[in-house]
């Protein structure tokens, strides 16, 4: 079953001609340039680095240039707005060329959270990723390799995602009663959630591990009967999935080794940070929580209902949020464990 899951990896190719590499840079170039030429708010790129991808998540200090830095991990749509923001400081926007040669010269540093306070640096271009259509086809951008869609890819991977989804045993829940998202940040939502009974935030709550840096285990947590919903939430559908997909399968093997071998001293220093942002939950409470049966799940926002009718009527294309659902789904079910998604209405 789970080399039947993942067949239609056999129809993505990686790409290394080092020409086509470079047409395919400057085709994200060119969306980069759309984006910051425009007034849009929302980028559908994923940002973050090639290889160290925990490291990233949970780093500090990240910098462009003085003026141009953050202290936690930005987004792509962070990255693009300042830019944008900056005039023609870093970036020149009268044309693509011009862009392109300003673009190409800047590089982000950012350092891990360890004691040693390790910096890593690289071209800026190099934390896109995503999807890029060029010449009549469609590519992805991912860990800093290309991979071109060949063969009927895109059919079988929405075959398989509308019958993970929406099938007899989907994985889309409404268990969870989200209220609506308005104007707010990921941040703010969860604050506002976390509010309503039975919910517990661990947004910014982190489990420091030597080998890892800091983990955040989930954004919320809700507790319905004998059940445990330990929730990463995410604002849209787009590729930073893929980031919400890479946390969520990290605490799961946190938790679930943690349980299983009865050791629970990470959990316990975990706790330590947790019991400041949920006053009133014992340590006793807290692992009574956690013995529940426990459901991981995705909860993202969108402005559409995230229905079948809407699916096949293609409002939700980000073909790599798609990928990293199903194949989560797929890697959870082999080790026996319940992943599940969860649609937040945004107004």
């Amino acid at each position: 079953d789970q080399k039947k899951a993942f067949s239609f990896l056999d129809t993505l190719k990686e790409i290394t001609n080092k020409k086509i590499k470079d047409e395919l840079r400057d085709a994200l170039l060119k969306e980069l340039y759309t984006f910051t030429a425009s007034t849009k708010n929302e980028s559908d790129f994923d940002f973050c680095h090639s290889k160290e991808v925990v490291t990233f998540l949970h780093g500090g200090h990240f910098e462009i240039a003085d003026n141009l830095s953050w202290e936690q991990a930005p987004s792509a749509s962070d990255v693009l707005m300042k830019l944008r923001d900056a005039g023609t400081k870093f970036i020149n926007k009268s044309d693509f060329a011009k862009f392109k040669e300003s673009f190409l010269k800047l590089s982000l540093s950012f350092t891990g959270d360890d004691e040693d306070g390790f910096s890593f640096t690289d071209d800026l271009w190099k934390y896109f990723h995503g999807e890029i259509d060029f010449n009549g086809k469609k590519y992805f951008f991912i860990d800093g390799k290309w991979y071109e869609v060949v063969g009927d890819f895109l059919k079988r991977l929405a075959e398989d995602f509308q019958e993970e989804v929406f099938g007899e045993k989907g994985i889309l829940i409404s268990d969870i009663p989200f209220i609506s998202w308005g104007k707010q940040d990921e941040g703010e939502f969860n604050k506002a959630q976390a509010k309503e009974n039975d919910f517990y935030i661990g947004d910014k709550v982190f489990l420091k591990q030597s080998e890892k840096g800091k983990i955040e285990l989930f954004d919320l947590v809700f507790v319905k009967d004998a059940k445990i919903y330990l929730i990463q939430v995410k604002d849209g559908f787009g590729a930073s999935i893929r980031d919400a997909c890479s946390q969520i399968q990290m605490a799961a093997e946190i938790i679930e080794n943690a349980i299983v071998s009865n050791n629970s001293a990470e959990l316990e220093s975990y706790y330590a940070e947790f019991k400041k942002s949920n006053t009133g939950v014992s340590k006793d409470d807290f692992f009574k929580l956690l013995k529940k049966n426990r459901q991981y799940v995705l909860a993202f926002s969108t402005k559409d209902d995230f229905t079948k009718a809407n699916f096949s009527a293609k409002k939700f294309q980000s073909e790599i949020a798609k990928f990293e659902v199903l194949g989560l789904s797929h890697e959870f079910r082999a080790n026996v464990r319940q992943f599940q998604i969860a649609h937040i209405k945004k107004s």
